[in-house]
């Protein structure tokens, strides 16, 4: 030390470590029970008690306050016009599906009933009664607040909550049903989402349900007033065996601590919309014991063979009372559980053959270019870009082996994650490479401006100001230390220190300068806007897009860098076409596990990759920037396949030996043929022309005028960039 001491830095501040402290503390401290939460599950529970035993005791013809509100009497006959009802089929060659559990998704169509209709509806005649008895002062301002008049289409989750059984007849007929159901306009947006509960008749395959705004929940036991009369008491049962298993699931809750969470109603409800639901299935073609067996292989998988699964549809319609609407369900499509999570369960496989065949292509080009030479011609950002978007599948797959809950899903997990990975630690070696060349390149490019000529004022100012500092400040003053130079004139400038505050516009020039902080800035925008497209509809496209323009910037380099065959053929070709895979799917498969409506926009996406793989070759095999007008190219590449004179052109021998090569050592043969030595017009000499560079590709004259064949020269500058004979500096092939 020398006697010195050393410079202490500045201490932290007392408030900001406590400020921390407590932070940490908060966030790592649990929270006890609520008491106000421990009453209201108390209350809850109570009511729900005193709901089930009323309606127990009005079942049983005992004294009870319950009372079953009847169906208005001209809603039937406009419902049974829109979806006639259905008798029992015969069982013997048709049937209906009784366990639908699942997803029902279609198109509707919406009608203002307080507004004129069409006359050429088959259920106008029967709607205007309906009409008349309507307050359309009230209902003209929930439809305009409920935002039901951009509606487009629906997709209805539901799940059977009583399943039949066959020796207790009471339950043989009907099941309950519980589930949502959202609302979306044309733009794919979810405007409404409301709850769903109903009845679904198994003889019949017609639904009854009861649909309300979330939060709002319905009374069930007002079901058996919507059904037929030859199926109130099964329903009636269904609904008091509902009623009594949900008291023993919350009191099952309520008793383990579990917090209570129900979801509130997004508006007032008296300015929401409520539904009466009717909907009927479309019989299946198979006998009602194969439909049976099905179903219950299907649940109990134990490889016996069924009848293959026929395609059910669902046509409905929802009216509203309150808000004077009708909603009409066009053919839906049902798409029960169990048949989901099968085609999840493929899905994921192919995503897990998809992954694997990338793997295999991303390690094969690592080997290919495993020196710097190699590296220093392919382009960072198109392996960023693909690793960005392997993240972004990756937490999108997490999130469907989660809800799959099955085994087979989840194995794409683990080479989705492995393919991100490789391109992220493949993307970071180009740039710890490449950094270094585009630093260089800078610095030679915008040498630094020659200091300016002082005026005599100011030149004695500074020489003045130098004499003081010498008199000042002697190197004998200043505290020794064995810190480095730089360090020492850092804390003898701290008016040098960037600022935040006072100098933040030259902070962010200085990162926007920095090649590290440019790297950061541009993959935190790309983050923003993946995560903005998923909730946006109109960003999804744009960010599909970007996310497919992966070999934008391979071209852009090969561009201004004169280079090419920086990436292989074939990973070219493979990668094109397995990413391609994942928005096909999403996008032109209409019955995926996504829910995504086709859009005729991803074949516009996919010839937009496929218009970059075709600039790729021409690169290639035609210039590094052959799609640039003449005159308009970045750099003046040299050209290796300079057409020279043969040493004897008129020797009646076609093939010349023009020495050997300093790679393989093997001559180097020009085979010059008859054709191309005749003499005639100008489409000959045309053709002589073409001939003779397509002959000139099979070798390579360097800037020292050294030949060798082109390649085993593509093959030597893929290690080194110097001449093979007299170490010479070679621009790139």
């Amino acid at each position: 030390m020398d006697g010195g001491t050393i410079p202490q830095g500045t201490p932290r501040s007392s408030l900001s470590t406590l400020l921390l402290v407590t932070f940490f503390i908060f966030m790592l401290s649990g929270s006890g029970e609520d008491p106000n939460s421990h009453k209201e599950m108390e209350s809850v529970y109570e009511a729900m008690i005193h709901q089930s035993s009323n309606y127990s005791a009005w079942l049983n013809n005992s004294v009870s306050n319950f009372t079953l509100i009847p169906e208005p009497p001209t809603l039937s006959p406009l419902l049974h016009s829109v979806i006639p009802q259905k008798e029992p089929l015969d069982s013997s060659a048709t049937s209906y599906y009784h366990n639908i559990t699942g997803f029902i998704h279609g198109d509707v169509t919406g009608y203002n009933l307080s507004l004129p209709l069409d006359p050429s509806l088959t259920w106008t005649q029967f709607a205007a009664p309906f009409i008349q008895t309507l307050n359309h002062t009230a209902a003209a301002l929930r439809t305009s607040n409920s935002q039901l008049l951009s509606m487009s289409s629906v997709m209805v989750n539901l799940r059977e909550t009583s399943t039949p059984v066959a020796n207790t007849t009471r339950f043989f007929r009907a099941c309950l049903l519980q589930g949502t159901m959202d609302v979306s306009n044309k733009r794919n947006k979810v405007v409404r989402k409301l709850e769903f509960d109903g009845v679904h008749l198994l003889e019949t395959g017609g639904f009854h349900a009861l649909v309300s705004p979330l939060g709002v929940h319905p009374d069930i036991r007002q079901l058996s007033a919507l059904v037929p009369e030859g199926f109130r008491n099964s329903t009636m049962y269904a609904v008091q065996e509902e009623l009594q298993s949900r008291v023993k699931k919350f009191r099952a809750m309520a008793d383990a601590a579990s917090m209570y969470s129900d979801d509130e109603p997004e508006e007032d409800p008296a300015h929401q919309c409520t539904f009466i639901f009717r909907g009927q299935m479309t019989p299946s073609p198979i006998p009602e014991t194969s439909m049976r067996e099905l179903e219950r292989e299907s649940a109990h998988p134990t490889g016996v063979r069924t009848a293959r699964t026929p395609p059910s549809r669902v046509d409905g319609v929802l009216v509203s009372e309150d808000c004077a609407f009708l909603v009409k369900l066009n053919r839906g499509i049902v798409l029960s559980a169990d048949r989901f999570w099968r085609k999840a369960i493929t899905y994921s496989g192919l995503a897990l053959i998809i992954y694997i065949s990338l793997l295999v292509l991303i390690v094969n080009q690592m080997e290919w270019t495993r020196t710097p030479a190699a590296i220093s011609k392919v382009s960072r950002w198109t392996f960023a870009i693909q690793a960005i978007a392997d993240c972004y599948a990756f937490v999108a797959h997490i999130t469907i082996g989660m809800m799959a809950n099955n085994r087979a899903s989840l194995s794409l997990i683990a080479p989705g994650f492995a393919a991100a990975t490789l391109f992220l630690r493949y993307a970071a070696l180009m740039h710890r490479i490449q950094s270094v060349e585009d630093a260089a390149a800078a610095a030679a490019v915008a040498p630094p401006p020659p200091p300016a000529p002082l005026t005599p004022a100011a030149a004695a100012a500074a020489a003045a100001t130098r004499r003081l500092a010498s008199h000042t400040t002697p190197d004998s003053l200043l505290p020794q230390t064995n810190l480095p130079p730089s360090a020492v004139a850092r804390m003898q400038s701290p008016a040098e220190l960037p600022s935040i505050f006072g100098n933040s516009w030259g902070l962010w020039a200085r990162s926007l300068g920095d090649p590290d902080s440019r790297t950061w800035i541009f993959a935190l925008l790309i983050i923003i806007v993946l995560i903005q497209a998923i909730v946006s509809s109109k960003l999804l496209l744009v960010a599909l897009l970007l996310l497919h323009s992966f070999w934008i910037p391979q071209i852009v380099r090969n561009a201004r860098k004169g280079t090419r065959r920086a990436l292989r053929k074939r990973y070219v070709f493979g990668t094109s076409l397995a990413r391609m895979y994942f928005p096909l799917y999403a996008l032109a498969c209409p019955d995926n596990v996504l829910f995504t409506e086709p859009n005729n926009w991803v074949w516009v996406l996919g010839i937009w990759v496929w218009i970059q793989v075709l600039v790729l070759l021409g690169q290639e095999y035609i210039g590094a920037a052959f799609f640039f007008p003449r005159g308009w190219e970045h750099v003046k590449t040299y050209d290796y396949h300079a057409l020279i004179p043969l040493p004897d052109p008129e020797a009646p021998d076609a093939v010349h030996n023009m020495g050997d090569c300093s790679v393989c050592l093997e001559p180097i043969v020009l085979r010059h043929t008859p054709d191309i030595a005749v003499v005639g017009g100008p489409v000959d000499k045309e053709a002589s022309a073409l001939l003779q560079s397509v002959s000139a590709r099979s070798y390579s004259l360097a800037p020292c005028h050294h030949m060798f064949h082109t390649a085993c020269l593509e093959r030597w500058l893929g290690v080194k960039n110097i001449c093979p004979v007299c170490r010479r500096h070679l621009p790139p092939l």
